[in-house]
């Protein structure tokens, strides 16, 4: 589980981001309303820059890692994305 920061147009919102074989979701702190789950097979792909972008068929979704930090903002970033390339190789593989 990942300590996130959900970037709204408006605002944003902390939790956790979950990332399993099956589906990713995002638990919010506070608003439950802004929480999501999602299939892995609905990620189109992800986006890495000051914020990661993970982006699906009808929605993407911006995420900052929290951290005050630039460097560790993203190093935290990459390591997500990473996470959820490979989980997403794996499910690929397993399906063929």
């Amino acid at each position: 589980m990942y300590s996130v920061i959900h970037v709204h147009f408006l605002g944003s919102c902390r939790g956790r981001l979950r990332i399993s074989r099956e589906s990713i979701v995002y638990e919010p702190s506070e608003d439950k309303r802004h929480g999501f789950l999602f299939k892995l097979t609905d990620i189109v792909g992800t986006e890495l820059g000051d914020t990661l972008k993970i982006k699906c068929k009808n929605e993407t979704y911006r995420f900052k890692a929290g951290s005050t930090d630039k460097g560790d903002n993203r190093s935290k970033l990459t390591a997500i994305d990473q996470r959820l390339t490979k989980v997403r190789a794996e499910v690929a593989v397993a399906k063929h």
